[in-house]
């Protein structure tokens, strides 16, 4: 049985990320775990007893507060550590994403590297996210009306 991969252009960074195997997935996954905390876990409660086939079932409103507050605790070496192991299987325009490497690939293009992350997290744990990946909790999320206007106070 060999690795599977995907291939992606994000932000015209042509990106390809190899699955991890069994147990850096595992590993992972539950550091994942840990840092998202028990809103997490019990989601995943949740879906065990077949209440949510994939995290296309969340209502994602109910999440922004949890996320906000997660993003404001961060720890910035440690989440850099956690973002290299989850493109450790990752090239950029050939490039191995490592250490040496990511501030060189990434340099101008943050926001680049957060889709590229993403990108890795949904090939490597597809069964959580649904076929649609990202795109299918995307999708979820409230859009204004195309015939409204944005109105602004002055």
């Amino acid at each position: 049985m060999s690795i599977k991969f995907k291939e992606k252009t994000i932000d015209d960074l042509s990106c390809r990320v190899n699955q991890f195997t069994g147990t850096t997935a595992f590993k992972l996954f539950i550091e994942l775990l840990q840092l998202l905390g028990p809103g997490l876990t019990s989601l995943l409660g949740k879906a065990s007893q077949g209440k949510i086939s994939s995290l296309l079932d969340v209502d994602i409103g109910g999440l922004q507060g949890s996320i906000l507050s997660l993003l404001s605790k961060l720890d910035p070496e440690k989440n850099l550590d956690l973002i290299l192991r989850l493109l450790a299987d990752t090239t950029v325009d050939g490039v191995v994403v490592e250490r040496t490497s990511f501030d060189i690939i990434f340099q101008g293009k943050l926001l680049a590297m957060f889709k590229v992350v993403l990108f890795s997290i949904e090939v490597n744990y597809q069964d959580f996210l649904g076929e649609k990946g990202f795109q299918g909790l995307a999708e979820k999320l409230p859009t204004q009306p195309k015939n409204s206007k944005p109105t602004s106070t002055n």
